[in-house]
C-alpha cells in the first residue's frame, strides 16, 4: 500500500483494512494505511479517501476527487477533521482513533 502514485494501492476500495495501533506503529511515515470511496450528502458525489501514517506515530485521512490518484490525494488532499466521519469511513480500532492527528471528541480537549 506504499505506492506514492496510488498504483496498486487499492484504488477500487480493495485497500480498506483494519487500522490498528500496531499497524500505525509498525508503518513508516507516509505509508498509506487504508483507502476507500465515500459518498457525500451535499452535493451528492463520490470522493476518494486515503488514511496516511504521519511523521510521528499518528495518522490522518485525506480526501480528493474520485478521478484523482491516491498519491495525489495523500500529498495534496483535504484533511478530514470530523472524527465521526473518520470512524464511519475507516475500520479503525478505538486505540487507533486515539492516535488520529488532532483527535478530539466534541467538547473534549486533545489527549
Amino acid at each position: 500500500m506504499r505506492d506514492s502514485e496510488g498504483q496498486g494501492a487499492g484504488e477500487e476500495n480493495g485497500g480498506n483494512r483494519m487500522i490498528t495501533e500496531k499497524l500505525i506503529r509498525e508503518s513508516e511515515p507516509g505509508d498509506m494505511l487504508a483507502c476507500g470511496v465515500a459518498h457525500t450528502s451535499f452535493p451528492s458525489e463520490a470522493i476518494k479517501w486515503v488514511a496516511v501514517r504521519g511523521e510521528i506515530a499518528d495518522w490522518a485521512v485525506y480526501t480528493g476527487p474520485i478521478g484523482e490518484s491516491l498519491g495525489m490525494i495523500k500529498d495534496r488532499g483535504a484533511k478530514v477533521y470530523n472524527i465521526g466521519t473518520v470512524r464511519k469511513w475507516t475500520e479503525a480500532t478505538n486505540d487507533a482513533i486515539m492516535l488520529y492527528r488532532d483527535y478530539r471528541e466534541e467538547g473534549r480537549p486533545m489527549p
